[in-house]
């Protein structure tokens, strides 16, 4: 799932399986090439924020289960990712 919040490209339905999951990724990732990715946790769960220019671009925060991997929200919306930027920064 991603929210754009209407200010920022996402994608408009879910993706299902790891071959479109990973080709979304691989499309993404060469799109951002002077990105830098850092792991972190937010709300309880793994994530890795996307930076450019020392501003955070994307959150993706994943699920697992005992299966693993079962979900990956992305946040795309500049409202709350300033939001994070400003209580990350603080160390909240």
């Amino acid at each position: 799932m991603s929210d754009g919040g209407g200010k920022a490209a996402s994608l408009n339905r879910p993706l299902a399986g790891s071959t479109p999951v990973a080709r979304f990724f691989r499309a993404a990732g060469a799109q951002q090439r002077s990105s830098a990715a850092s792991a972190t946790d937010l709300n309880g769960q793994s994530a890795v924020l996307v930076t450019d220019q020392g501003r955070i671009t994307n959150a993706f925060l994943f699920d697992t289960g005992p299966a693993g991997l079962t979900a990956i929200y992305v946040v795309r919306n500049s409202d709350k990712l300033l939001r994070l930027e400003t209580s990350h920064h603080r160390g909240a």
